[in-house]
């Protein structure tokens, strides 16, 4: 997965170079079944009116106001509020714009009121480089439902006058919603991923995959209240993203014997859980989010004041744990 150093080293370059850099745009098109399907959008270009060439300004100034300045976090801090842009990388359990590729298929106007989004392709040597998602909701189609007069005025000697237009108009923002880069999707608008991408079918999926750490590998003993935990408030996620945290957690790595001799070293953790038979016990919902902070490690204690922080995020400086320890 890309980190915000290989983001920003991209759009820097494109921003520094941006001649080197093609641009298409194309229309996304809901078609039977709520399959999406890509249609390229051709324009008419002259020396005095090239509109592909004024998106292109238009979507890359966007980009590089957007996230010249901003934070990339990987989607597992998403509990976290970050403010800022997060990286996910689909894969096949989880992968909305699976239907994205290059196409030669021509947009037509008829095809305007099924449009659900713009997407541009920034390419390099004919390679893609950036897919760019702005979305397309049904009010910013004018005239899509034909029940309002929408007119354009006539300039015909020296009168004003104006015109009828009969069919749906097409509307191009100066913003961007979404980036694609080597399969990463990255992101802020986080209701816009739920409510129109499924972001929660990956988010569900993410914490029952540390549910079932817990249930498989770890030192707690009674993990059925791990999963009560998850499956609480009324269907929002946030339990869910808490769990999704610690997805990568170095302390999945250590053995039952090396966690509670850790656990008994620290002050922050002494006293602090209910063991039974040598496990964790957990007898509140309390006990699991003290687990998840303990996987977490969020909790850091100075060495020159003794004082203890709570961190909220932490970026390891060291390698991540192999995935053969998560099993």
């Amino acid at each position: 997965m890309i980190n915000e150093t290989n983001i920003k080293t991209l759009i820097n370059d494109i921003k520094c170079n941006q001649d080197d850099y093609g641009f298409e745009v194309y229309a996304i098109i809901k078609g039977n079944s709520n399959t999406s399907q890509l249609r390229r959008i051709a324009f008419h270009e002259t020396e005095e009116s090239n509109i592909r060439l004024e998106l292109k300004k238009d979507i890359l100034q966007a980009i590089f106001e957007g996230c010249c300045d901003a934070k990339f976090s990987p989607i597992e801090e998403l509990a976290n509020d970050q403010r800022g842009f997060y990286i996910l990388e689909q894969n096949d359990e989880y992968k909305p714009f699976s239907f994205i590729s290059p196409t030669t298929n021509t947009f037509k106007d008829t095809e305007i009121t099924n449009t659900t989004g713009i997407i541009f392709r920034i390419t390099k040597s004919g390679e893609t480089v950036v897919w760019v998602y702005q979305h397309v909701w049904p009010m910013t189609i004018p005239n899509k439902s034909k029940k309002n007069i929408i007119a354009k005025a006539l300039h015909i000697d020296d009168t004003d006058t104006f015109e009828k237009i009969k069919e749906p108009l097409l509307s191009v923002s100066r913003k961007f919603d979404l980036l694609i880069i080597q399969n990463n999707l990255i992101f802020k608008n986080i209701s816009l991923m739920e409510n129109v991408f499924g972001l929660q079918i990956f988010i569900k999926a993410r914490a029952q995959k540390v549910l079932e750490y817990f249930s498989q590998n770890s030192i707690v003993f009674n993990s059925e209240k791990i999963k009560e935990y998850m499956e609480r408030g009324n269907g929002k996620l946030i339990y869910s993203k808490r769990l999704m945290r610690i997805e990568k957690s170095f302390v999945f790595g250590l053995s039952d014997e090396e966690l509670k001799q850790k656990i008994n070293e620290y002050d922050r953790w002494r006293n602090v859980f209910s063991f039974n038979n040598g496990k964790i016990e957990l007898k509140s919902f309390k006990d699991v989010e003290n687990i998840i902070d303990l996987y977490d490690e969020r909790f850091t204690k100075s060495p020159i004041t003794g004082v203890e922080y709570d961190t909220d995020v932490k970026k390891a400086t060291t390698t991540q744990r192999d995935d053969s320890q998560q099993e």
